[in-house]
This record gives structure tokens, sequence and C-alpha cells, in this order.
């Protein structure tokens, strides 16, 4: 037998062994070639992959997923008056935002609270609003850009779409939270997120006659506290498959939220003045 039998013979007898040797002959003679940046471009990004699923975990709680997968459900649909909005099997036949939602554009106005347009009267509010500087009709992320302070009052009739603004904006932050494939998210959604840092903040959208309702029926002064008691109250029974405690709400508050108050041309007018020392108080609690 030849030297050159006797070697395929060994071969064939350990092959595996010389399959790991060629392996290692193979990465001996990369990492010999193109240095040790070949080896951190390979495993650094297996890292960096490995990282971004241990930082979503650690972010997100269960708890959490919970309420921004429903707050998905509960804002992709559209609300109208007189119907009920907690989380329903019926809800599933609504018109979603994502089917018919038309962009919305806002005048922006630089106006003091006192002088806000009464919404109660459209013809008394058209006019409030005629006598206003004319400016240029803007989506809500460029609104957003020229804004030294992230806070905003969108004003406008029943029906103008103001309630239909926030509910978009809530659900492009739950959606980014989520993690959710991009491309359920519009541009002007994408925009509007960029816009706030890039960084989606936690939504929370808090129904404004639910929570005069909730005062009267509790017996509570219009305040900060009794908003803090609302919120765990109203989530809990709004998102019937989930229970949230206040320290669920203080938690998040204490980060990056995006807090929208919803329906104040709903609230009594008697109750109003409490409840929107309620509500800029809460803001400025925040600072």
């Amino acid at each position: 037998m030849s030297d050159l039998d006797s070697l395929v013979e060994i071969i064939l007898q350990y092959k595996w062994f010389a399959v790991f040797i060629f392996i290692a002959l193979v990465a001996w003679y990369l990492l010999k070639t193109y240095g040790s940046e070949f080896a951190k471009n390979l495993f650094g990004s297996w890292a960096k992959a490995d990282a971004g699923q241990v930082r979503q975990k650690i972010e997100i709680s269960d708890i959490t997923r919970d309420y921004l997968k429903q707050a998905v459900i509960a804002y992709s649909r559209f609300k109208f008056r007189g119907l009920p909005t907690h989380i329903a099997k019926t809800d599933a036949n609504r018109l979603s935002l994502d089917q018919a939602y038309v962009s919305l554009r806002v005048m922006p106005q630089s106006v003091h609270s006192t002088e806000m347009p009464d919404e109660s009267s459209p013809k008394e509010f058209a006019k409030q609003v005629g006598r206003m500087p004319k400016s240029e009709a803007l989506s809500l992320p460029q609104v957003l850009k020229d804004l030294k302070e992230r806070r905003l009052a969108i004003i406008g009739i029943a029906g103008s779409g103001k309630s239909t603004l926030l509910q978009w904006a809530g659900l492009a932050c739950a959606r980014a939270l989520l993690g959710e494939k991009s491309n359920l998210l519009s541009p002007e959604q994408a925009e509007f997120i960029q816009v706030l840092g890039g960084k989606a903040p936690f939504p929370i959208f808090i129904p404004l006659r639910a929570y005069n309702e909730y005062c009267k029926q509790n017996n509570k002064a219009r305040s900060v506290k009794s908003l803090l008691d609302f919120l765990p109250s109203h989530f809990s029974e709004d998102q019937a498959q989930c229970e949230f405690s206040s320290d669920f709400f203080k938690a998040h508050l204490q980060k990056n939220c995006l807090l929208m108050f919803d329906g104040m041309d709903e609230v009594e007018p008697d109750d109003r003045p409490g409840v929107q020392s309620a509500v800029e108080k809460f803001g400025l609690s925040r600072n």
C-alpha cells in the first residue's frame, strides 16, 4: 500500500477530525489575512442581535406588553359617542383607522389658555377662530418640530377629528414600543415617532368625561390624586382582559409618556374649571 493510499485511509477513518482541522486552518487563514476585524464583524452582529432581544424583554414586562396590545386594539378602532368604549368581540366588525384614517391638518396658534375658543357652539367657535392670526395648516409631526415645550392643546368643534388624531398618535406609539413591523406605521406616523426623539413614548389616553363621572360617583375632588386613582380603575374596566395597579401607571409616568387628555368639551360646563385645573396640575407634577 502506497503512502497516498495510507493517507486516504486515515482521512476516511478520522473524517470528522479532518473536517475540524480543515475548518481550523480556514479560520486561521482568515484571521491572519483580514485581522481581528473579521471576527468582530462576524460575532459582533450575533451579539447585537441577542442583546437586542434581551433588551426588549427587560424593557417591556408582560403586563406592559399586555397593556400595549390592548391599546393597539382600542386605538385602531373608530369610536363614536353612544357606542361602548370597552374592548369586546363585537369590535372586530368596527371600521379601523388603518382602513379609513385621513391625515388631519392643524392650524398652529399661540394663545393663552384663557383665550381658548368656545367649542360648544360651532358658530361662536368659527367666529373666534376667524379672529385669530392666520397660519399654514400643518401635520401633527410638523407642529411638534417647532414646539419648545411638548404640550399641545387641540381645539375644534365636535366631529372635527380631535379624538381620532389622539388615537392615531397613541396607535403609532403602542405599535412602535411592541416592535411591530415598520410597515404597520404610516410614513406620517414614522415621522411622528422620529420627531419625538426616535423612541416612542408610553401612550396613555385619558377620557375626561369618564374621569369627571368617576369623581362624581366616588365623591372625589378633581385633582392630581383623583386622576392617578382614576387610571387603574378606568383601564382595568376598559381593558377587561387585564388588571392594572396604581403602581403600574406611577412607574410609567416617571418615564417617557404621551399623555392624551380627550374630550374636555364633553365635560359638563360647571365641572370644566375643576377638570382643567386637575389636568394642568397633573402635567406640571411630571416636570
